[in-house]
């Protein structure tokens, strides 16, 4: 195994990531800095961020399998690239959190929650209507459960239908529109 100054693998003991932190860092700190001036700018991205970033993915407190010089520094590099892939993953998906509808579920849905989100209330609308179409009683559960928050109970009552049939008619349009709202077809 070599040393961290060499790439031989002459040395017998793998050196320490306490070893070859200080003896690479000046460089590694370098790609980093390249590495974060391809980015789109952000205070929050940073070269040493990303580098000690790095860093604990490849030695993570443990002594990594020692190759030599450049494999070390390649490790660190992919690490750092992986880095900000994963990086650029949550934010787009905080993006993608922040534009898409807060009710995502029929179940969520009621009428002081509707002001609060209304492009979602308005796509979900869309939906409850096209099962309407489709399906008028389970469409009458669901309207009658968000609106009025009625139970099983008061549903059976008020549609002249079993609790049972109430509860069958709840999930199955539960699970039609949130198929509808996904863009899978349904069928009539």
């Amino acid at each position: 195994m070599g040393s961290p100054g060499s790439d031989d693998g002459s040395q017998n003991g793998s050196p320490s990531p306490e070893d070859l932190w200080p003896a690479y860092y000046e460089e590694l700190h370098a790609v980093a800095t390249a590495v974060v001036r391809g980015e789109p700018r952000s205070p929050s991205l940073q070269p040493t961020l990303v580098l000690h970033e790095a860093y604990m993915k490849v030695c993570g407190g443990r002594v990594p399998e020692w190759r030599g010089k450049a494999y070390f520094v390649a490790s660190i590099a992919r690490a750092m690239r992986q880095y900000l892939i994963d990086r650029a993953r949550r934010r787009r998906v905080e993006r993608r959190a922040l534009q898409s509808p807060q009710i995502r579920d029929v179940a969520e849905l009621s009428l002081s929650r509707v002001g609060r989100c209304p492009e979602s209330a308005e796509a979900l609308a869309a939906a409850i209507d096209a099962l309407a179409q489709a399906h008028p009683r389970a469409a009458a559960v669901v309207e009658l459960r968000c609106a009025y928050d009625f139970s099983n109970e008061q549903l059976a009552s008020l549609l002249g239908i079993a609790e049972r049939t109430v509860k069958a008619d709840w999930t199955f349009a539960r699970a039609w529109l949130a198929a509808h709202m996904s863009g899978v077809p349904q069928p009539a």
